[in-house]
């Protein structure tokens, strides 16, 4: 939806820069005259006639840059890091062909430290991470009244760069602190569930999924709550991901000798698996996926006997195969060529 109001502004901005410009070649090109149509020509202008602080050239500025931001995060989320950077050098690019304004906008710069802080995350490198992260922290409102969500997403990025570098307290201590930040200040539902996800992705690191599951099961809850499928539908594979990693000790004893399942941890994960298939493939982005398609391939292999392998050895070769497609497409988006 992010996606589509970016794309709608961006639409009409170009439209009413062409509007603008055949306009202004038509008015010199009367050289001054009277206009045939004084009435219908004078629609066009009619922006033109309210006095106002800023021309109507700075505010398009503005708002073209955010949507412009918004189409780069959704591309880093979706398509990886290299897809991000792509946008933002047509987003240079656009902006310096108009001459309407800096290409240096904030939300332009913001948008660019988060794509090299995902590239970063993407690499594994924790330093360059972090130092993307710092930049974002600067470009932050240094007040929570002006934009509370952008000084919070910049130390969510620093904690997840912590997690990166194995730092688990460090980051638990940012995201803890963060997480209570937006209690306080109401209305931050959406950094309040990411948060949780990082927190339950950080348990999960150290080696406590049964800590992370409740933090996991927050941010499911509330992004179902407010429909916001792209968290949920993370939220749901690190669900997975923490019933696999609790049902450690089950893996070889997929069923007793009545046949039935004594691994329920790993049935919980594919059961949310496969109820939440279609919402993983259409609202994930291809690291999402890829971690979906693994977590299916491990849980179908800890739930089914051996006796039903040996019968259909593709059931659980299947998952694994289509992990291996989402990796490739996830390597050559982030190292090779955007998708």
């Amino acid at each position: 939806m992010t996606r589509l109001h970016a794309l709608r502004h961006l639409r009409c901005d170009a439209s009413r820069v062409v509007g603008v410009g055949a306009s202004g070649a038509s008015d010199g090109a009367d050289g001054g005259g009277a206009r045939p149509n004084a009435a219908a020509s004078a629609t066009p202008h009619r922006h033109h006639d309210r006095p106002g602080p800023h021309p109507p050239s700075a505010a398009s500025a503005e708002d073209t840059a955010t949507a412009l931001a918004m189409l780069a995060a959704h591309a880093s989320a979706c398509h990886g890091p290299l897809a991000a950077a792509a946008t933002l050098k047509r987003a240079r690019a656009r902006f310096e062909a108009s001459g309407r304004a800096r290409s240096n906008h904030p939300a332009l710069a913001a948008a660019t430290a988060r794509a090299a802080h995902d590239a970063a995350l993407a690499r594994g490198d924790a330093a360059a991470a972090l130092a993307a992260a710092s930049k974002l922290a600067a470009l932050a409102p240094a007040s929570s009244a002006v934009d509370a969500e952008a000084s919070v997403e910049a130390h969510r990025a620093r904690a997840a760069a912590l997690l990166c570098a194995g730092r688990f307290e460090e980051c638990r201590a940012v995201a803890a602190a963060q997480l209570a930040r937006c209690r306080e200040i109401g209305g931050l539902t959406r950094a309040s569930a990411r948060l949780s996800l990082l927190l339950a992705e950080c348990w999960l690191a150290a080696g406590s999924p049964a800590v992370a599951l409740q933090h996991a099961l927050r941010a499911e809850h509330l992004a179902a709550t407010l429909r916001l499928d792209a968290i949920r539908a993370a939220a749901i594979v690190s669900l997975a991901e923490i019933w696999l990693a609790m049902s450690v000790g089950h893996v070889g004893h997929a069923a007793d000798q009545s046949g039935a399942t004594a691994c329920p941890y790993a049935a919980l994960a594919k059961r949310a698996l496969d109820a939440h298939a279609p919402a993983l493939l259409s609202r994930g982005g291809l690291a999402l996926r890829a971690r979906a398609r693994l977590a299916a391939a491990r849980a179908t292999l800890a739930t089914t006997t051996p006796e039903a392998l040996r019968r259909d050895p593709a059931a659980a070769v299947r998952p694994v195969r289509s992990f291996r497609s989402f990796l490739r497409a996830l390597w050559n988006s982030r190292f090779d060529t955007c998708t």
